[in-house]
């Protein structure tokens, strides 16, 4: 199978757990309402993405 292509069907568990993929947990994290957002560096990804445009 090459990278991009679309099998006919499934691959099997197998598969799947020898493949080493690295997946991201989206799931948002456990938070108490009384406490205030946890802060996600967003001032870093805009640095990355933009900063030389601010310069």
């Amino acid at each position: 199978m090459y990278p991009g292509e679309v099998p006919s069907r499934l691959p099997g568990q197998a598969f799947w757990d020898k493949q080493g993929f690295q997946f991201e947990a989206f799931r948002p994290q456990v938070m108490d309402v009384d406490k205030p957002l946890p802060h996600i560096r967003l001032d870093a990804a805009l640095e990355f993405l933009i900063g030389d445009k601010l310069r």
